[in-house]
């Protein structure tokens, strides 16, 4: 359902149309529709799709799940609905999540991915991506951090994108960069090279533009410390109308 890469993520999309204030019988609608997703991402059967998805879109999410437990094999999803957009659309929130070794290396996955979705005779008939990012860890210890990014921007204007260690290594070295994902490396899963630069112990602190039109602006940052190094990407959504964030 998702296509994962060390620096990138590829998603898988879904959503339903609804009102701002869904009925009952919408909420539990949205309900179902989340637990045969969750189910159907979790059984990794080929036919597990079929009932939620039409066919074009089942094989096309189908090929990404592939794609990602090919490289993560014990991924898990869970699948919520979440709150409605301001449009009235409702929406899903997908959670991954994995880990393997590797060369005698241990590496967790962690992704959120939001989605609103459209539907016909209760099967996903359309979908929009509304926000997205993912961790990778390397290293035996699980650091914790925070991502300081907006989920939307609007065109032309200059916003932080931060990544906050939540422990700082007192006087250790850390080093870590920062690039823009163009939608080649998106599709082409493609690393673009990210040169590293001294930081500060508490992470990486950037502040950057906004494209001058509308779409889609992804990040990927990485810091390498002591005990490992953490991957990160992220999506922003760029609007032209403060309504819109």
């Amino acid at each position: 359902m998702l296509i994962f890469r060390i620096v990138t993520l590829a998603s898988l999309c879904l959503l339903i149309h609804g009102s701002t204030t869904p009925s009952l019988a919408a909420s539990k609608k949205l309900q179902i529709i989340s637990k045969r997703l969750q189910q159907a991402l979790n059984q990794r059967q080929d036919s597990s799709f079929e009932s939620i998805f039409y066919r074009k879109q089942s094989a096309e999410i189908r090929s990404k799940q592939i794609s990602l437990l090919n490289r993560f094999p014990n991924t898990k999803w869970s699948v919520r609905p979440s709150i409605p957009l301001k449009d009235g659309r409702p929406t899903l929130n997908i959670l991954i999540s994995s880990n393997k070794e590797s060369r005698q290396q241990q590496f967790t996955f962690k992704a959120e991915q939001k989605f609103a979705i459209t539907t016909i005779n209760e099967k996903i008939l359309d979908q929009e991506l509304i926000s997205e990012y993912s961790i990778l860890r390397s290293g035996n210890k699980n650091l914790p951090v925070r991502l300081g990014i907006p989920d939307v921007v609007l065109t032309g204007t200059k916003y932080d994108v931060d990544v906050i260690l939540e422990n700082p290594l007192e006087d250790s070295v850390i080093a870590g960069g920062l690039v823009g994902l163009s939608p080649t490396h998106i599709q082409n899963q493609i690393n673009p090279p990210i040169k590293l630069t001294p930081l500060r112990s508490g992470g990486l602190f950037k502040s950057v533009q906004a494209p001058l039109t509308p779409g889609i602006q992804r990040w990927s940052a990485i810091i390498a410390h002591p005990e490992g190094i953490i991957s990160i990407t992220k999506m922003i959504k760029v609007v032209s109308k403060l309504k819109e964030i």
